[in-house]
């Protein structure tokens, strides 16, 4: 039988670079089947274990659902609170957990099933590039049509929303923005989304705001980011994604929340109930339980800041000029004069060090290139002994 497969599954329809990502793996496989140690920076998945806490609560909560069925597709009613309770005390907010809080599977799925809810065939969506794949592969997969924006240096990383024609968003249907921002460590500030909130409501654009996984993971943890809706009147026309994947080194469990706009919500509900389900009952309850306290996320945070030291000192070391960031776990480092970034992770891998060429994150934009061709970004997720040795590594053994 010839069998035709999606053309959704096409290597192009699934993102920028991911041949050329898939190719780079399969190498780091490769050596390591022939016995060299290769230190890896390029997948944000944590290596250290969960947090103790919900190891504990989990083996207390299988055994309190060891009865239990399907979950509701909207959450647990203990998580929902919990998380309305997370949003008031983490940004004095207030969220109704029964109809603006909806339980997801984590971000990547309730990311996609956002987009079809929300995109019908032809619809316009406006995307930063780099960015989190799905934001483009999700609308593309609903019928939806990307307009790609840039994340640029010299505009601290935030989209540029004025340099986009005012054809373009009078068309637009929705804006994807990302801060804490993955991979940059962009973070947008109060005035920032008050502009962007103008600006959308005037062109009627909703603001799906993905800005979970990273928020609670500032260096500094007495200036916390802010979200999209710290800087509204109100909810209309706007939805945010959250997960604890990062948060708790809970990125198998796979469990998160969407909080916004009550029409948003529910249509997402709805899909979800069609397409998906939320979590296990009993690793809601853990959610709930690790939502009300920041200390393994205090623990973490301070892991994190040891490798960003250890990682920006050996890159110091070689010459380069580095952005220190103040929130999640990513360098986007711009690489030397004259390479690309291509040309930098080659190197770095040649010494057993592998980190993502920008390029394979981010998509080509009309009339200006790749954005992310001159970057490379270092995921700081290997244990701190790792990247200790990987900073050794760099530091003694490359020269630009």
């Amino acid at each position: 039988m010839d069998v035709k497969l999606s053309k959704r599954l096409t290597p192009t329809a699934a993102g920028a670079g991911y041949s050329e990502f898939m190719a780079l793996k399969a190498k780091v496989a490769d050596m390591r089947a022939q016995g060299q140690e290769v230190i890896d920076f390029t997948i944000g998945d944590p290596k250290e274990p969960k947090d103790p806490i919900v190891l504990e609560k989990m083996l207390k909560y299988l055994e309190a659902r060891k009865c239990s069925g399907y979950p509701t597709y909207t959450g647990e009613v203990n998580y929902k609170k919990a998380c309305s309770e997370y949003m008031k005390k983490r940004f004095n907010l207030s969220f109704n957990a029964d109809t603006e809080i909806c339980a997801t599977t984590g971000s990547k799925t309730a990311i996609n099933l956002f987009a079809l809810a929300m995109v019908d065939e032809g619809d316009l969506v406006i995307c930063p590039t780099p960015g989190y794949p799905p934001y483009i592969g999700s609308t593309r997969d609903a019928g939806g049509e990307p307009y790609v924006v840039p994340l640029l240096e010299e505009n601290d990383f935030l989209i540029d929303f004025d340099s986009i024609p005012d054809d373009i968003a009078d068309k637009a249907k929705m804006i994807w923005v990302n801060y804490p921002n993955a991979p940059t460590g962009a973070v947008a500030s109060e005035e920032y989304y008050e502009s962007l909130i103008s600006w959308s409501r005037k062109h009627n654009i909703v603001i799906a705001s993905d800005e979970g996984c990273y928020m609670d993971l500032a260096y500094d943890r007495g200036n916390q980011p802010l979200s999209v809706f710290n800087s509204a009147r109100d909810k209309d026309g706007m939805v945010a994604f959250y997960s604890l994947s990062k948060r708790n080194n809970m990125t198998g469990d796979s469990i998160g929340f969407v909080a916004g706009d009550k029409k948003l919500v529910e249509g997402f509900k709805s899909i979800q109930n069609r397409r998906s389900k939320t979590p296990p009952s009993y690793i809601q309850d853990v959610g709930a339980d690790v939502l009300a306290s920041t200390e393994y996320t205090d623990y973490m945070v301070d892991q994190y800041r040891q490798k960003r030291d250890l990682m920006v000192g050996a890159l110091e070391s070689i010459g380069l000029e580095v952005k220190k960031p103040d929130v999640a776990f990513y360098l986007w480092q711009k690489i030397p004069e004259g390479m690309t970034g291509m040309e930098f992770a080659s190197n770095l891998l040649k010494i057993g060090v592998v980190v993502t060429p920008g390029e394979l994150l981010s998509q080509e934009v009309e009339g200006f290139g790749n954005p992310g061709q001159d970057y490379v970004r270092f995921a700081l997720v290997p244990e701190l002994d790792s990247v200790a040795k990987a900073a050794q590594k760099i530091t003694e053994n490359y020269t630009i």
